[in-house]
């Protein structure tokens, strides 16, 4: 994918265009919790900040609260995933992933 990205940018560069950055899709379990994200975008945003370092003094009591605003049973599963998970590794590959959602952007 890497090699893909890095020789349409400079294909892009000989022909004097910007390239287009394409990105990975997302699964449906993702889509389904983004799109639960994007209903209370100013309350989670925040909680994801700290989901992916379970170190975090906050990680405990942010993840309980994330609970309050996700009704999807596969949302639930992913948040569950990460509350029952004790390897530190899982937890931040899992936590990152959540906390890469994108907002949308107000106009």
């Amino acid at each position: 994918m890497y090699e893909r990205q890095k020789l349409h940018e400079m294909s892009a560069d000989l022909f004097d265009k910007s390239p287009k950055l394409s990105y990975p899709k997302v699964s449906g379990l993702l889509k389904v919790f983004y799109k639960e994200t994007r209903k209370n975008e100013d309350k989670v945003i925040p909680l994801l900040e700290s989901i992916h370092d379970s170190r975090q003094p906050f990680f405990k009591k942010n993840l309980e609260e994330m609970y309050l605003y996700y009704q999807d049973q596969r949302s639930i599963k992913l948040l569950d995933l990460i509350k029952n998970e004790t390897d530190e590794r899982k937890i931040y590959l899992l936590g990152s992933t959540l906390k890469r959602y994108r907002p949308t952007s107000k106009n």
